[in-house]
């Protein structure tokens, strides 16, 4: 989770235990939305992920990345990495194709502008329980309700598909 209960409850300034089972369920929604859109995880842990290395270059999704354990092909050839930086993993060989990259990634701390964006979710769930509207912008972007400052959070870590 990218915060608890008992921050939530703070948050919103909250003091007994009547709405836990509701503050609850919302912040497993909001958890849940934050993950989906933004394409990751965040919490840090031990990760297998297929990634496309286009000669040489590939990108994973759990930054920051701590370590590199390995990386594989579908076939089962070793490859070998030169470097990791912000996600970009550099190989030393010029391989195209797709790859496991095994490696120890995400936040062992959510940053805090990140938590935030998950307790304003959390408080606009909470106030405005009729659910969110969406409309389209000239961007192209969705904008729900009056939630633009924590989209604008979020779009910080969010990984764009290529």
């Amino acid at each position: 989770m990218l915060t608890t209960l008992e921050n939530l409850k703070t948050y919103l300034g909250i003091t007994d235990q009547s709405e836990d089972a509701k503050l609850t369920k919302i912040l497993e929604s909001a958890d849940r939305f934050v993950k989906n859109y933004c394409r990751r995880n965040f919490e840090y842990g031990a990760y297998d992920e297929l990634v496309y290395f286009y000669k040489g270059l590939g990108f994973v999704k759990e930054t920051p990345v701590e370590s590199i354990q390995t990386v594989e092909t579908l076939e089962g050839n070793t490859l070998n990495v030169y470097k990791e930086d912000g996600g970009i993993i550099t190989l030393q060989e010029k391989f195209t194709g797709r790859a496991i990259v095994s490696y120890f990634g995400g936040y062992k701390e959510i940053p805090g502008d990140l938590e935030l964006a998950v307790l304003r979710l959390c408080e606009y769930f909470y106030l405005k329980p009729e659910g969110i509207t969406m409309r389209d912008i000239p961007a192209g972007r969705l904008q729900f309700g009056d939630l633009s400052d924590v989209l604008s959070i979020l779009d910080k870590y969010r990984r764009v598909r290529i």
